[in-house]
């Protein structure tokens, strides 16, 4: 094992260090190319800059590759909850660090190194470090000289000897440690359901033309606000229908292979032009799983919402209806694309939206009464002895995924022991006045009397269970309690001094790249 000033308490510098071999493969390995896009090597090939240090795509790719095998996320909710962006923003802060390292003439020395390497699994042949297996290794497997990877890794080595340092600086206290407790320690557990208004949209009517006219004429600003906030939903880009299909080659073919592969696509565009259907050929011959059952059909896109790489879309937007492509190559392979459609760019002025924005705001605001009126039904049953759970039976799945889900209907929840000195409220946010009720609460009080409306839900909620702090508890438990603050601490330290690399930083991140994840 590597030194103790190399055990850093940052989580993700410590995974990189004690899993570094793993990481090496997944980065650089065979696997890590399973999502390149056809870029120009600016764009394709660069995540992001940071003080003028590449990060490659391809390291992105495989770190967001293993953050989702390792929690089973599917990529689809990946998206919805910028996960993308915050593995990227993770390897920006271990950049940073090895940066700052650098210029503080910190460096892991040749025994640390040493003594890694000889304990990682992939370098072990009978249990025992084997020059040759590490040589082969690093030069075949992850294509790369013994010397770049040996650089590679005492950088991140030295990243971690820094941040460790940063965090012993977390010292609390005895009177710090005891007023944190006393403030902290102040905890409730809530049982609570949240009526949003999606929840109710289905069960609002279509309005009227007398009520849309109506509501238009007396919510004019409303209606001019939420034109000027939403402009892009009234701004249509250039869209084209296509399809294609794809003779695949793999990501770094032989000169002989890319010509085969060329000469297949080309075959397949002649007995196109001789007269056979696009999209039966699509279905027989084509080797992109997600379009070959549609006959190639990729659905009427525009370049930012298509995903499409700039090779391909290039040659769907230039296309006239009907024509069919050349071969256009990207890393995929060769693909033909025939455009089925063209729209162009659309505006529509204030005016030409006005009754569809007031129809939308009449609904919305028709929603938001209809979860009022169910969350003030739901406060006066509770208050006759309906528990929420009685009125509301939680049917959320208990599997990986579903502390990532969003509810769908009214549902009782328990937000867990939470500190009530915040104003954040599990399951709810932002929520301070019904953290203040909270707080204030008695012990006594199970039910808290009103409907609260942070953000634009309504919430109704009881006391499940309070705990309070004593000098007791805090005597008896000062040795955990010190080990949690001064963990808490520890990452709120290293989290600032990260923070501020970033603020003082000069950092691009290529967006591209993140969008390709959404189609990788």
């Amino acid at each position: 094992m590597a030194s103790d000033s190399l055990q850093p308490k940052n989580a993700f510098v410590y995974l990189i260090i004690l899993g570094i071999a793993g990481i090496f493969i997944l980065q650089f390995g065979p696997a890590s190319g399973a999502c390149d896009a056809p870029l120009s090597k600016s764009q394709a090939d660069v995540a992001a800059t940071v003080n003028g240090d590449d990060i490659p795509s391809r390291e992105f790719k495989a770190n967001y590759a293993q953050y989702l095998e390792a929690r089973h996320i599917p990529k689809e909710m990946a998206q919805r909850f910028g996960f993308p962006k915050q593995v990227l923003d993770e390897l920006i802060s271990a950049k940073l660090l090895e940066q700052a390292a650098e210029r503080k003439g910190i460096q892991a020395s040749d025994e640390d190194l040493r003594t890694l390497l000889l304990k990682a699994p992939v370098f072990q042949v009978d249990d025992h470090f084997d020059v040759s297996a590490y040589n082969n290794y690093v030069t075949r497997a992850l294509n790369q000289s013994v010397p770049d990877f040996e650089t590679g890794l005492r950088k991140k080595m030295s990243a971690a000897r820094l941040l460790a340092a940063i965090e012993a600086s977390a010292f609390l206290s005895d009177d710090e440690l005891r007023a944190g407790y006393f403030k902290n320690g102040d905890k409730a557990n809530l049982t609570l359901v949240r009526f949003v208004p999606s929840m109710f949209a289905d069960k609002v009517g279509k309005p009227t033309p007398a009520q849309v006219a109506a509501y238009g004429k007396a919510h004019v600003a409303d209606v001019d606000a939420y034109y000027a906030s939403n402009k892009s939903t009234f701004h249509q880009a250039e869209r084209v229908h296509a399809r294609h299909i794809l003779v695949k080659m793999d990501r770094t073919p032989t000169p002989a292979a890319k010509d085969a592969a060329k000469k297949k696509a080309e075959a397949l565009r002649e007995e196109i032009k001789g007269g056979k259907d696009f999209a039966d050929v699509a279905k027989r011959a084509s080797e992109d799983p997600g379009s070959k059952a549609l006959g190639g059909d990729l659905g009427t896109m525009d370049r930012a919402s298509s995903g499409w790489v700039p090779a391909f879309a290039n040659a769907a937007f230039s296309q006239k209806v009907g024509e069919i492509s050349a071969p256009i190559e990207t890393p995929f392979g060769f693909h033909l694309i025939q455009v089925l459609e063209k729209k162009p760019t659309e505006d529509r002025a204030l005016e030409q939206v006005r009754g569809e924005i007031a129809t939308t705001l009449y609904k919305r605001d028709e929603a938001k009464k209809l979860a009022r009126a169910a969350a003030e039904k739901t406060l006066a049953a509770l208050k006759k002895g309906k528990s929420l759970h009685q009125q509301f039976p939680s049917t959320k799945d208990e599997g990986p995924e579903s502390q990532f889900s969003v509810l769908s209907k009214p549902e009782a929840q328990e937000t867990g022991e939470f500190s009530v000195a915040g104003e954040t409220i599990p399951n709810v946010g932002l929520a301070p006045e019904l953290a203040r009720d909270v707080a204030s609460a008695k012990d006594g009080a199970k039910i808290l009397d009103r409907v609260y409306n942070p953000s634009d839900s309504f919430v109704v909620a009881q006391v499940a269970s309070r705990k309070h702090p004593t000098d007791e508890d805090f005597t008896a438990q000062k040795d955990k309690i010190r080990k949690e603050a001064e963990s808490t601490r520890r990452s709120e330290v290293a989290d600032s001094y990260q923070k501020a690399l970033r603020k003082t930083g000069q950092v691009r991140v290529n967006d591209q790249v993140l969008v390709g994840t959404e189609q990788s």
